[in-house]
């Protein structure tokens, strides 16, 4: 859905389920399992009804499994809607929490090339957006690169919006 961009309408009914679930206090076999379900209700949240103020609980609740979760690509996926969230919103303290934690599991090598290529397009955005341009130049060309390397074109696509809106 997100990389497409379309037919975001589809996460609306599974934010009111999500929440519903969530007010009844479940409880979930690990960190792995809450992460991921906290992860997807602020993309989706994030995404279609901007930042109500749930959202705020939602992403502190994210930011702490984030630590405790052992997944790396789990990790990594909600590090992605973590960063998204920090600089669209314009919290960039959950931003700058969220890039230092994420940064060394970027580099393992179970993390999946595409789930790795977002996240990373997100860091650029945050360079560029605090800004720091010498680290947004990094961070673009290192995501243009490694979408090259790995023939994953829309990383190149994010790489060259965020150079846009750098300069």
């Amino acid at each position: 859905v997100f990389l497409e961009f379309q037919r975001f309408a589809q996460l609306d009914r599974w934010i009111s389920v999500l929440e519903e679930l969530l007010a009844g206090a479940p409880v979930f076999a690990d960190a792995n399992a809450e992460l991921r379900v906290y992860a997807a209700l602020v993309g989706a949240i994030l995404q279609r009804k901007g930042n109500p103020p749930a959202l705020e609980k939602y992403v502190a609740r994210t930011l702490n499994l984030l630590q405790q979760a052992s997944d790396a690509n789990l990790q990594v996926a909600a590090a992605t809607y973590l960063l998204r969230y920090g600089t669209v919103v314009g919290c960039m303290g959950v931003a700058r929490q969220t890039l230092a934690l994420i940064e060394p599991i970027l580099a393992d090598p179970d993390v999946t090339p595409l789930r790795r290529g977002l996240c990373e397009s997100f860091v650029a955005w945050f360079y560029v957006n605090v800004p720091r341009e010498a680290q947004a130049r990094e961070a673009i060309e290192r995501l243009d690169r490694f979408g090259l390397e790995q023939e994953l074109p829309r990383l190149r696509w994010f790489a060259a919006i965020a150079g846009y809106w750098l300069e």
